[in-house]
């Protein structure tokens, strides 16, 4: 274990998970790290102030390095960490989720010059009978166009990222104003910087689907306010760029993709028309057919009466 591990090798990954109140599943989080601990790795745990024994858990792993205050939510919580890296790398483990086994030897070797990202596969999985786990979506790390066209497409978001700290430097940490979409903010704003980014088709890491995921769940309401995030996001990043930017369109596309779902949704998950009409005027500043399209599209929603997230 780890206490069998030379612990004054140079840090070369630094894991940051940011946990609050989560008795139940941190420390499955932190074993999926501890079963394959090497030198040249911290695990750094960023507690939110928990007070149903999250903290007790903690303690019983003393090769953590762990900081417990009250803080923003969970980019804020980051953020923190990412200050307190001592690796040339970072990545993100949700204390509900875990590493894949024996994956990260493999991560380390992967992590070399020039690159700067490297973007590795993801699974979402569910605990069945018995324990047993159960694949429900894959996610792969692969080059589609360009990783902007991958990410806005649902490619692997942040957790399987695994960043050189230099990035942060140069482009900005995770923006606390954003609550839930400040990782895709983060993972566009990435792929249009000049950073080499890399993918590497190896399966890294394991979302848990389970009712209290913030990520994974099945909770449509959870994902109608994702898109709200998603939707400002977009907006955001289309008010930055120049017109004649070669991603321009892309990002464009994606913010028209999303206020269609969120006109679908008002009206078929929320029956609300005045927010609907809010997101119809969104979506046609971008693109003047956007209401007929906007109708088509909830008419034949209605018939499926089926909201789509």
């Amino acid at each position: 274990m780890i206490g069998k591990h030379k612990m004054d090798k140079p840090i070369v990954l630094s894991i940051i998970t940011a946990v609050y109140n989560r008795v139940d599943m941190v420390g499955f989080a932190i074993e999926s790290v501890m079963n394959q601990w090497q030198g040249g790795i911290e695990h750094i745990i960023i507690d939110g102030g928990s007070t149903d024994g999250t903290r007790e858990v903690i303690k019983q792993y003393p090769h953590l390095r762990v900081f417990s205050e009250p803080d923003r939510g969970i980019y804020d919580a980051w953020n923190k960490g990412i200050k307190q890296a001592r690796g040339e790398w970072l990545c993100f483990l949700n204390s509900d989720d875990c590493i894949e086994s024996g994956s990260l030897a493999m991560v380390i070797n992967q992590l070399v010059d020039p690159n700067d990202i490297a973007i590795f596969n993801a699974r979402v999985v569910k605990k069945v009978d018995e324990g047993d786990i159960t694949e429900i979506k894959r996610y792969q790390a692969k080059k589609i166009g360009n990783y902007l066209e991958n990410i806005l497409s649902g490619g692997p978001a942040i957790n399987s990222w695994i960043i050189r700290k230099s990035v942060f430097l140069d482009i900005g940490d995770f923006n606390t104003s954003y609550k839930i979409a400040s990782d895709i903010d983060f993972c566009v704003r990435a792929s249009l910087s000049s950073k080499n980014i890399y993918a590497v088709n190896q399966d890294y890491y394991n979302y848990q689907f389970h009712p209290g995921s913030a990520t994974f769940n099945d909770e449509l309401s959870s994902k109608y306010e994702c898109q709200i995030e998603n939707l400002q996001v977009a907006r955001d990043v289309l008010n930055r760029l120049e017109k004649n930017h070669k991603d321009y369109e892309h990002i464009q596309n994606w913010l028209l993709d999303t206020s269609k779902h969120l006109v679908r949704n008002s009206l078929i998950l929320k029956k609300h028309w005045q927010t609907a009409l809010e997101y119809i005027k969104i979506g046609n500043q971008y693109d003047r057919l956007f209401i007929p399209k906007s109708i088509q599209s909830y008419l034949k929603n209605v018939v499926s009466k089926k909201p789509q997230c």
